[in-house]
């Protein structure tokens, strides 16, 4: 993850005006990459020298995310950046009657890959309620729509695809700090990816196999519970199989030098934003940290803090049966008792 996308983690709400900042600034840096931007629409009468890029200045009624006007202070492009909010009020029909027929002028919407075709037929949509005729081009692909809308031009494009423009520009010699702008705002929009609800597609709602994987995963909790106490290496006397909204799981007691509470178990939220695995050990409330850890053998070398609280990752082996999983999976969590919780001071 990237710096920008670790310090801003508010949901579309921050991370679609953090966007649109970092972009302006990265565009105010050279025209070549205003251009690059630009080039994305494929309109010879665009062509034109870039001059001021401002973010989110008010127009009337709306205020588009990016403006970019010519050397002659005429205003040429719109962009509205877009992770996972829904269109507004003003988008598309009133950015696009407030472009000029004078001369070439265009709408862009900068939108995550798997939103491409589902904002293009939303745009197409309010343009036809709006009474505005739409020509659109022929596809390029999944990550780029081109169409002619009264005489403007509208354009669908993925970040991953606008990014890789800049990058073509910025991988230039002595834009070493506008190369490193980019990765750090490709870093945001990647993680704006991990917690969204994607359209759903025919083959996940009827596919069998996540579901079954999922249980599996489940059972496999029970199954290492029940081996840890057949090999007294953990008690459950009293202690529950609890759930929330996005983890399950059990509570125990690892029988180290002295016994000390755990909870081992599938955090799908934490699994999703880490990945590492599915199955993690968490502890909380021992006085344990991350220095703990640092000379700790390879299985440790992957942990995450959240407040007083240690995940531990348990990897599960691939490639073998069940039985192999499981006994691996005892055996780093035997690991975690002798090897590091016994620095648990008394």
């Amino acid at each position: 993850m990237s710096v920008l996308a670790h310090v801003v983690r508010g949901g579309p709400q921050q991370n679609e005006p953090a966007a649109t900042q970092a972009l302006t600034y990265i565009l105010r840096k050279d025209p070549d990459l205003v251009r690059s931007l630009i080039g994305l629409i494929n309109d010879e009468k665009l062509q034109f020298e870039p001059g001021r890029v401002d973010a989110e200045q008010s127009i009337e009624d709306g205020q588009p995310d990016v403006t970019i006007y010519d050397l002659e202070g005429r205003l040429r492009v719109f962009v509205e950046n877009k992770f996972w909010a829904g269109l507004t009020k003003a988008q598309p029909v009133f950015y696009l009657k407030k472009l000029s027929n004078e001369y070439a002028s265009a709408l862009i919407f900068i939108v995550p890959a798997q939103r491409v075709s589902t904002v293009w037929d939303e745009l197409k949509d309010r343009c036809d309620e709006g009474g505005l005729e739409w020509v659109a081009e022929p596809d390029e692909g999944k990550e780029i729509h081109r169409a002619s809308v009264d005489g403007k031009r509208l354009l669908v494009v993925s970040w991953k695809r606008v990014l890789n423009q800049l990058l073509d520009i910025a991988n230039s010699d002595g834009m070493d700090e506008v190369r490193a702008d980019v990765h750090q705002l490709r870093g945001l929009t990647d993680s704006m990816n991990l917690g969204a609800f994607l359209p759903l597609q025919e083959d996940e709602t009827n596919n069998q196999q996540l579901p079954s994987r999922l249980v599996n995963y489940i059972d496999l909790i029970g199954q290492i519970m029940q081996e840890l106490r057949r090999a007294d290496l953990a008690d459950t006397k009293g202690l529950i199989w609890a759930s929330s909204t996005h983890e399950t799981g059990h509570y125990l007691r690892i029988c180290a030098r002295k016994k000390f509470g755990a909870w081992i178990g599938f955090p799908i939220v934490w699994w999703r934003d880490n990945g590492i695995s599915p199955i993690w050990c968490r502890i909380s409330d021992h006085g344990l940290n991350a220095n703990h850890f640092q000379k700790m053998p390879e299985l440790f070398r992957v942990i995450k803090m959240e407040g007083n609280r240690v995940w531990i990752p348990i990897r599960l082996k691939t490639g073998v049966e069940r039985k192999k999983v499981i006994e691996n999976c005892v055996a780093q969590i035997e690991q975690i008792a002798t090897e590091v919780l016994n620095q648990i001071p008394d």
